[in-house]
C-alpha cells in the first residue's frame, strides 16, 4: 500500500508524484519535473495510475467568460510514463476529482459543474 502526494518547486525533492509508504517515508519521485507550483489543482489515484488536473496556459483563457482549459494528466504509477493527456473546459477552480472504472468525474468549486471523460481505449 502506498500514498501519492503532488508536490511543487518549493519541495525539497522537486516537483513530481512523490510515492510514498503508509508510514510516511518517501520511496521514490514518479513524473519529476512534470508540475509546476500553482498550476496543479487536484490529484488521484486508481488501479496504477495517477490522475492530475493542471490549469491550461494563459493563452487558453477566455476573458469574456469564467471558463477555463484544464488539462487531465494520466500517469502510470510503476513507469512514469504519461498515458494519456486530455484538455477540457471547466469553471473556476477544480474542487475534486473522481475515477469509476473507465469514467473520471471532475467537479469544479464554482458553478456546480461536473467533467465526465472516458479513458483511452474505453468503450463511451
Amino acid at each position: 500500500d502506498q500514498v501519492v502526494v503532488l508536490t511543487g518547486d518549493c519541495h525539497p525533492k522537486g516537483s513530481g508524484l512523490q510515492l510514498l509508504d503508509l508510514d510516511g517515508r518517501f520511496m521514490r519521485t514518479i513524473a519529476a519535473k512534470r508540475f509546476y507550483y500553482g498550476r496543479h489543482q487536484a490529484v488521484a489515484a486508481s488501479h496504477g495510475r495517477v490522475f492530475v488536473v493542471d490549469k491550461g496556459d494563459e493563452g487558453d483563457f477566455d476573458f469574456d467568460s469564467d471558463v477555463e482549459l484544464k488539462i487531465l494528466h494520466v500517469i502510470d504509477i510503476q513507469s512514469g510514463d504519461f498515458l494519456q493527456t486530455v484538455r477540457f473546459e471547466l469553471e473556476g477552480q477544480v474542487s475534486t476529482i473522481i475515477v469509476d472504472g473507465d469514467e473520471i468525474y471532475i467537479a469544479g468549486f464554482t458553478a456546480g459543474q461536473i467533467v465526465v471523460l472516458q479513458l483511452a481505449g474505453s468503450e463511451a
